[in-house]
């Protein structure tokens, strides 16, 4: 399309550049005259009409309002540099009802454009707009995005964001459609680095220069602790061992690594594998598994609970790494790309620019905008480990007591996420399939995801599976899984099981099949991973 307008630009230019060659001009006014048969007059009207669109001439600014009559000016008399400006801006193509949200123009196209004559660059400006998207139920229910369409301009270097969003806003107020964030504009020019820019580059190379220091001392056979903590000797080889041992449950690593590939297909490919929701709530269960079975481990060695040691070790085992992401997010992930959408980093500066204080409160979940949105989960995690001692102290003395808790926090919080729900006209699944009427509203509420209070029958479970299986551990149940249980699905079993565990079976393929499953069943119940 952008071809097609330039075209047809250059055939209705009434002064085109002397040195084109005749015949080349001519054969584009044959081919305009084919692709759009319209009175001379008529199109060129339309094309200054539409030109007006993809050149902020209602602009706040004075500068930017002359620049760009200035460009309408060159459209009219064929001014090459004119032409680009709108041959770079996006339009709209084809798949925008398969969701092809994203009109992207030229990028590097504009940020080449330099016109000597008026003085200015080209910038290039990413807008995101909502309302182009008819109501529809079956178009709401896959809508992923908070906006309809995100589209660029190829403006003058005068023109400010404040500029673009409100020419934009003028024009969508026409078919009472909005533009629902902030403009995104960046030139050839890179951001420029600031005070704090620096002292963060000043940060991490002394954590380097600390690594490094620490990697040479160590490789002298230096015992010093504090030396070998930032060895990245020592932890490489720490991280790369894989020998376990006789307490740990191998299966939790299993799903670890299950529940991680499923977040990262989700995000990639999330039209094959929709699951990453549902993994969030396994890591939730596996995190309360480890926290009771540590937690009664310790107990069984008659070690005191200190709950303020308790709190402290988590708060300094989570905080320091979040500190070093909110502090990059902040200062220097602006600085190492640059792209059509690149700069909507610069979203992600703001936020934590405003909400960083969140991150070290570990309240990310509960707050908007959220700094290092992938986060919450650190946030989630902390707030359960508060809550636990509430199930964890019950259950050590009064085991009954403690499991009616726990059973009561699941079925309120579970009462709780459906009501809410209900009130806010939610749909079933994943956060993002919400059915409302009008598409101006935000559709994204999250509530049932980001908050903890709509997670605890994940972290219950959690806990109860971790006391059942620190008992069976230490022997108080004797609920080791037992080949009789899968009596019903073998053939013909012609004994049952001793108290050992040793079964004979008339069928071979019985005993093919029960002793794999007997042998995943016991390393679950017998291997605990302490973390």
């Amino acid at each position: 399309m952008n071809s097609i307008l330039f075209q047809v630009f250059q055939s209705c230019c009434i002064n085109i550049e002397a040195h084109s060659n005749p015949a080349v001009i001519q054969r584009l006014l044959d081919t305009n005259r084919f692709l759009l048969p319209l009175p001379d007059q008529m199109l060129s009207d339309t094309l200054l009409q539409t030109a007006q669109w993809f050149i902020p001439i209602h602009a706040v600014s004075e500068e930017c309002r002359n620049h760009s009559i200035s460009l309408i000016d060159g459209l009219v008399h064929g001014d090459s540099k004119a032409l680009q400006f709108v041959d770079a801006a996006g339009k709209l193509g084809s798949g925008l009802l398969d969701f092809k949200l994203h009109i992207t123009g030229n990028y590097r196209q504009c940020l080449q454009i330099k016109d000597v004559n008026r003085k200015f660059l080209g910038k290039y400006c990413t807008i995101f707009t909502r309302g182009f998207m008819y109501d529809d139920k079956a178009i709401t229910k896959k809508q992923l995005h908070a906006f309809d369409v995100a589209y660029t301009l190829c403006v003058p270097s005068s023109c400010s964001e404040t500029d673009v969003a409100v020419h934009i806003g003028t024009n969508l107020a026409e078919i009472n459609a909005t533009v629902v964030d902030n403009v995104i504009c960046s030139t050839a020019e890179p951001p420029p680095f600031r005070l704090k820019d620096y002292f963060a580059m000043s940060f991490f190379t002394f954590l380097a220069i600390l690594v490094a220091t620490s990697t040479f001392y160590s490789s002298r056979n230096k015992n010093n602790p504090v030396f070998k903590a930032f060895s990245l000797a020592n932890n490489f080889q720490s991280l790369m061992d894989t020998r376990s041992s006789d307490d740990e449950i191998t299966c939790l690593n299993g799903l670890r690594a299950i529940f991680i590939m499923t977040v990262v297909f989700h995000t990639r490919i999330p039209v094959i594998l929709d699951m990453g929701y549902i993994s969030v709530d396994g890591f939730i269960l596996i995190s309360g598994i480890v926290l009771a079975y540590n937690f009664f481990r310790k107990r069984l060695k008659n070690i005191e609970f200190n709950i303020i040691k308790f709190y402290m070790e988590r708060y300094f085992r989570l905080t320091p790494m979040l500190a070093c992401v909110i502090l990059y997010y902040s200062t220097l992930l602006i600085h190492q790309g640059q792209g059509p959408i690149w700069y909507t980093m610069f979203k992600e500066e703001e936020k934590c620019k405003q909400n960083w204080w969140a991150g070290f409160l570990h309240v990310t979940n509960y707050i908007d905008p959220k700094c290092a949105g992938h986060s919450y989960y650190i946030a989630m995690d902390f707030q359960f480990y508060l809550l636990s001692p509430l199930f964890l102290l019950p259950l050590h003395r009064k085991p009954k007591i403690g499991f009616l808790l726990l059973a009561t926090a699941s079925l309120v919080s579970s009462l709780a996420a459906t009501v809410n729900s209900y009130v806010k006209n939610m749909g079933t699944g994943n956060k993002f399939i919400h059915y409302v009427r009008d598409l101006n509203t935000e559709t994204d509420d999250g509530s049932n995801y980001f908050g903890i209070h709509y997670r605890i029958p994940s972290f219950s479970m959690g806990l109860a599976l971790g006391y059942f299986l620190f008992q069976v551990n230490i022997k108080k149940h004797d609920f080791i899984p037992s080949k009789s249980l899968l009596r019903p699905v073998i053939p013909q079993p012609v004994k049952s099981c001793r108290k050992e565990v040793r079964c004979a079976y008339s069928s071979q393929s019985a005993k093919l099949i029960v002793d794999p499953v007997y042998s995943l069943c016991r390393s679950m119940s017998r291997r605990v991973q302490f973390i």
